[in-house]
């Protein structure tokens, strides 16, 4: 099993907006006591297969921006079907934009179905935010 962030003994660490991909488990917190662990990133490869490579511009973003509201939405996309993160992916994109770094949301077309698709298009248009 392979593990992002390994923290073994002391206490008091502080772990904030870290970012964790492709491992079997985040953080690891082993003889150690008092930690605060605030807002940190795990992401599994099956989330990368589903969204593309590009999806990695997504956590940056959302990493950077240190938006708790991105960072639960971002949650939601990674832990549910895709097709039961609408509501989460109206966040980013109102957050964030269609393009987040290389990620582009068209990719959202290829990965949700039609009516789906067109549920987040229409959430969208009423906020003024057109999607291909």
């Amino acid at each position: 099993m392979s593990t992002g962030i390994k923290v073994t003994g002391g206490g008091n660490n502080t772990l904030e907006w870290n970012v964790s991909i492709g491992s079997d488990i985040g953080i690891d917190v082993e003889d150690s006591w008092n930690n605060f662990l605030k807002g940190n990133i795990h992401i599994s490869n099956e989330a990368l297969q589903i969204y593309g490579k590009d999806f990695i511009d997504v956590i940056n973003a959302v990493q950077k921006s240190r938006d708790t509201e991105a960072l639960l939405a971002l949650g939601n996309i990674v832990n549910t079907k895709p097709e039961n993160a609408i509501a989460a992916w109206e966040i980013l994109i109102k957050k964030f934009g269609t393009q987040i770094g290389n990620f582009s949301v068209s990719v959202l077309a290829g990965v949700i179905s039609i009516p789906a698709y067109d549920m987040l298009r229409l959430a969208l248009s009423s906020h003024g935010i057109t999607l291909p």
